[in-house]
């Protein structure tokens, strides 16, 4: 069985951003490849699932684990110095409150000191980890993935100095990224660039999540288009296998997952206020269930609009019980602003919804996802800030959940999306970049 070193900084027990690597390690065995995987040591102020990683474990998979003097590392060691071991909720808090307060402090130095982003240093210590791995299991193909893009730069020190064939993951944009890639001249924008157009002109094989970032890759290496390609994210049916639907006695629209950026609810939660002071009869009908974190702007809308009985923020829960309650939900809540770029968004958690098999209220611009709601037919597009749009898809949903018609998405479109056969097309594609070789 050949073997595949996969460095990604986000990893179980994490919870964000882990779901692409993870169902890739689970497959790859099925179709020949044995993952090893290269991560950052578990930060344990932040937000944690277990259960994955134990999943991982089962299989034997090798999980090495390395320091970084990133900002989130040492924030971590700093509030450990402070007392004794903590709950890991009020752990969290601190780490809140402390990236609250250095906010402006720590987006100064992201934009201005650390290149490509603020992860990068994790590089040095992932580099030295990598080498000593491939020594001693001779991996064919490395992996890296990104966000954080500085991973790649792993990717670029190990292709020079080691015969092994590079796969670079694109889970988002790099300099198209509309979230997280904002510089503050133009020689900043320019260094990226420059280390972005490098590390697709030297790996072997370069994958993303959308057809956009696919193409724009394409246009960095003219003539060696086909050594790009889509891999979009999934779902994995066995997440959904002993989940059965538990319908609530209300009209239940359901938000599973982060809050950041310029993603904010405010839209959807105004068309819910002014909805209700027009139907006044819904309050007693509908709910909304967050399972997020709000700021403190938002909690205030809640209050001052009067929707503290209908809008309920949950807090975060374990991935699984998230599934559980996006299964149990009338419609299902997605949210991708309008802006810059944010065309080539799709989020991972619009592939759970279309497996959770429940409608979708999608408040989306033009792009990659509100393609993806359409063409499953899986439910409502509205444009994040058309406030009467998203008050009339609304009202349609309810008309619909009121007469028990509410339509789901149809599975033969939906088929596409399996994480086995995705994984299956990542592997035949490292078949291909090895056998050029031969």
């Amino acid at each position: 069985m050949k073997k595949i070193l996969l460095i990604t900084y986000d990893f179980p027990p994490a919870m964000s951003g882990v779901r692409r690597v993870i169902k890739f390690v689970k497959y790859l065995p099925e179709f020949g490849w044995q993952p090893i995987v290269l991560t950052v040591k578990t930060a344990r102020t932040f937000l944690q699932d277990d259960r994955p990683l134990q999943e991982i474990t089962k299989q034997g998979v090798p999980v090495y684990r390395c320091g970084s003097l990133d900002p989130y590392r040492l924030s971590e060691k700093c509030i450990r110095r402070r007392g004794p071991e903590k709950e890991q909720g009020a752990r969290e808090q601190q780490v809140r409150r402390a990236s609250t307060s250095g906010r402006g402090v720590m987006r100064f130095l992201r934009r201005w000191f650390f290149i490509p982003d603020d992860r990068v240093l994790w590089v040095p210590f992932a580099v030295i980890a990598a080498r000593r791995i491939i020594h001693e299991h001779n991996p064919a193909v490395v992996y890296t993935t990104s966000y954080p893009n500085s991973t790649h730069l792993v990717g670029l020190r190990l292709r020079r100095r080691h015969p092994v064939k590079w796969v670079a993951d694109f889970r988002d944009g790099w300099v198209q990224n509309p979230i997280f890639f904002d510089p503050p001249t133009v020689l900043h924008r320019s260094v990226s660039a420059a280390l972005e157009r490098r590390v697709v002109r030297r790996a072997d094989l370069v994958i993303t999540v959308s057809e956009p970032i696919t193409r724009h890759c394409c246009q960095l290496v003219p003539g060696h288009e086909e050594k790009c390609m889509t891999i979009p994210n999934g779902f994995d049916d066995d997440d959904f296998r002993d989940l059965t639907r538990t319908p609530h006695d209300k009209f239940t629209i359901t938000y599973t997952g982060t809050l950041f950026g310029q993603r904010t609810p405010e839209p959807f939660l105004r068309a819910i206020a002014q909805l209700l002071e027009e139907e006044p009869d819904m309050r007693a009908t509908l709910q909304v269930l967050m399972f997020t974190r709000l700021d403190a702007k938002m909690m205030q809308l809640i209050k001052r609009r009067q929707l503290d009985d209908v809008v309920h923020v949950c807090d975060f829960v374990s991935y699984q019980e998230a599934l559980q309650q996006q299964v149990n939900a009338d419609v299902l809540l997605i949210m991708i602003p309008d802006g810059a770029n944010t065309n080539i968004m799709v989020t991972q958690k619009v592939f759970e919804y279309l497996r959770a098999r429940r409608p979708i209220l999608a408040l989306v611009p033009d792009g990659v996802c509100r393609q993806l709601i359409d063409e499953t037919r899986a439910g409502a597009s509205v444009y994040p800030a058309d406030i009467p749009e998203i008050k009339q898809a609304i009202l349609t949903f309810y008309a619909r959940w009121r007469r028990n018609e509410l339509a789901v998405p149809p599975w033969d479109r939906l088929s596409d999306y399996s994480r086995r056969q995705l994984t299956n097309q990542f592997a035949s594609r490292l078949n291909s970049i090895l056998s050029l070789d031969k």
